[in-house]
């Protein structure tokens, strides 16, 4: 009898805890950033915008008085050019030292339809005053030179002691010194950016604007960075 009951002892199942479930180590790459640099939906929606952008250009430039000096204010990064690649090279953790870096090698590329779009302002009369946060003017000219987005006649207004960007939005409609063309007041005939802060008006809520976006306002989609994410 003592040895059957240590013999069924010995079968009957012994309690086991679960292995520990293994913590996977989060990914190198966020999903807004995989979204931008890989998705063809991205492509989409940009091409989507792009050709609502030149459309309602068109119709606006073309009820313009003859000779009327007009522009549109545009931003660059995530606007009109990718920066993916310095996110991935980063993992995402900006640092004004490794944007400098960027900025002067000068490695952002122009996105699919960025090209057509602005050549569209040029052929139609149009200026491009480039409103950007980049601080290296020289190298981000060279840049929109490179892309195929700059013409003579453009302005390039990069960041001044502040990032708000409303003082240099007004000079170019001002003709002002600060951003534009100094003494020649224009219209300007649509805004282009990525971030609140491109537009003149930053309230989101504010039912005075609604109108204004898919007319003469257009955001471009940058999941990756922002005031949001702050």
């Amino acid at each position: 009898m003592f040895l059957f009951v240590l013999a069924c002892a010995a079968r009957e199942p012994t309690l086991s805890t679960a292995p520990p479930m293994v913590q996977q180590p989060p990914p190198s790459i966020d999903l807004g950033t995989q979204w931008v640099h890989r998705s063809d939906a991205h492509q989409a929606v940009l091409a989507t915008i792009y050709q609502n952008a030149g459309e309602a250009l068109a119709v606006r430039a073309q009820a313009l008085e003859p000779d009327t000096a007009w522009a549109i204010v545009s931003d660059v990064d995530e606007t009109l050019v990718d920066n993916s690649e310095y996110q991935i090279q980063t993992l995402g953790q900006f640092s004004p030292e490794t944007w400098a870096v960027w900025e002067e090698q000068g490695q952002a590329v122009a996105y699919a339809g960025a090209v057509a779009l602005v050549a569209g302002v040029h052929d139609q009369g149009g200026r491009m005053a480039f409103v950007t946060n980049r601080s290296n003017h020289p190298a981000t000219l060279a840049l929109l030179q490179a892309q195929g987005l700059w013409a003579e006649g453009d302005v390039l207004c990069v960041r001044t002691e502040s990032s708000d960007k409303s003082a240099r939005r007004q000079s170019v409609l001002e003709g002002g010194a600060l951003c534009g063309w100094p003494g020649e007041p224009v219209q300007v005939l649509g805004y282009w950016g990525d971030q609140m802060g491109d537009f003149p008006v930053v309230a989101q809520d504010d039912p005075s604007i609604q109108e204004s976006w898919g007319e003469t306002w257009f955001m471009l989609p940058n999941p990756m960075y922002g005031s949001w994410a702050e």
